[in-house]
């Protein structure tokens, strides 16, 4: 086997796979006055040629934090240059327990040492492991530390005091914690991948996958039983790689009422959408079936943004911004939906957070087709069941973990 050095900056990372003769250590270190050209002496820079920079880094569980940058500053072979520079480094989701990040280094090999680097002229240490060791040990030991830190007056005797343990005994116990839960969780132990997989709780929930990382065996181009070369697999994803080739995508079964959940990653932008109850009588998909907009907020052309269920409903004002509430990521990097439509109630959430709810063919839905450019398409939002499609020919995008839960109507 060969030895590699996985270097990474910014973030705690469980990482997946087979390893063997690994030892992993825990090296601290700060510096007073910092400069852009400080290094620490025992903790070694990123590289640009270690295991981590072909590897491929994603979130298993957690958010990225907006204010952060993607996750792959893990592995870009960077520091940060400046004593606040956080779209240097990737952060979890501020207010959150964090998250877990799967590295696939692409096979079997031999970890020399796993090094974690990061400029910064304060004292900080991971989320992770302080979440770990005020639950365990001492409730408001981040506040002392960042007290003691704030006075410069922080040293490592202070762990001892506040746990009654020395950094490195509380760090060789939580890289245990984290090792008994990777034995649990990998896909080893597991027996498959949680990207593109159900659990066996969702399996006995009644939900079904889409989309197997592998192939598009589930679905066709809209009133056709090909696909076109513009839909392709890339990388575990459903990606409209080609929009001037690629058409709209239509799953083989249709559905009536459902609980649709999916991750997707739009280009910079981009425009895409979410099509239901489409049927093979509309000259296109849009024509019979209502269409959940997914774009780039920041730079797509069409007014219409992300989440919205196109040209009828909207999210309330959100009075940080005094625009329409918006919930999405940047171009670039995946946001999570999930749509509930039934007879008697649809919801539209992006990244856990509800726009609106509506019911369909009610009096307000009718009255708002009524003033759309869909009261000129006899067939639209008629049919009660119908294909889902994805939208693929206005930009870049891909799926991922896509699958849905038919619900029965109520009798």
């Amino acid at each position: 086997m060969k030895s590699h050095t996985l270097v990474f900056a910014g973030a705690s990372v469980i990482v997946f796979g087979m390893v063997t003769l690994a030892e992993v250590k825990i090296v601290a270190d700060r510096s007073e006055n910092p400069t852009a050209s400080f290094k620490f002496k025992n903790v070694p820079a990123p590289s640009k040629n270690d295991a981590a920079t072909k590897a491929r880094f994603t979130i298993v569980d957690g958010m990225e934090d907006n204010n952060g940058g993607t996750i792959d500053r893990l592995h870009d072979g960077r520091v940060p240059t400046e004593d606040d520079q956080p779209s240097e480094n990737f952060f979890f989701q501020a207010g959150t327990d964090g998250g877990r990040v799967l590295v696939d280094l692409g096979g079997a090999i031999d970890i020399q040492q796993i090094s974690r680097a990061k400029y910064d002229a304060n004292y900080r240490i991971t989320g992770n492991f302080l979440n770990w060791v005020t639950e365990k040990y001492a409730k408001d030991i981040v506040e002392k530390l960042n007290s003691a830190a704030r006075g410069g007056n922080y040293n490592e005797d202070l762990w001892k005091n506040y746990t009654g343990r020395k950094v490195e005994e509380l760090g060789a116990e939580w890289k245990e914690f984290h090792l008994n839960r990777l034995a649990a969780a990998s896909p080893a132990a597991s027996g498959e991948s949680k990207i593109n997989a159900l659990t066996e709780e969702e399996k006995k929930a009644g939900w079904k996958l889409l989309f197997n990382g592998r192939d598009l065996e589930s679905w066709h181009n809209f009133k056709t039983n090909s696909i076109r070369p513009g839909w392709q697999v890339k990388d575990g994803a459903l990606t409209c790689a080609d929009p001037h080739d690629a058409g709209d995508l239509c799953t083989k079964d249709q559905y009536d009422g459902f609980e649709l959940q999916l991750d997707y990653n739009i280009s910079e932008g981009g425009n895409s959408g979410i099509m239901y109850h489409v049927t093979d009588q509309g000259r296109t998909a849009w024509a019979t079936g209502p269409e959940v907009q997914l774009e780039d907020n920041a730079k797509a052309a069409d007014p219409q943004r992300c989440g919205w269920l196109y040209a009828l409903y909207q999210p309330p004002i959100d009075p940080k911004t005094d625009k329409p509430l918006d919930a999405t990521k940047p171009a670039g990097q995946w946001n999570h939906i999930r749509l509930l439509i039934t007879p008697e109630k649809c919801e539209h959430e992006i990244n856990g957070v509800k726009y609106f709810d509506y019911i369909l063919g009610s009096e307000d839905f009718s009255q708002r087709v009524a003033r759309s450019k869909f009261s000129r398409m006899p067939l639209f939002a008629k049919s009660h069941i119908g294909y889902l499609a994805l939208q693929g020919d206005h930009g870049q995008v891909s799926f991922r973990n896509i699958k849905i839960r038919p619900i029965e109507a109520k009798k």
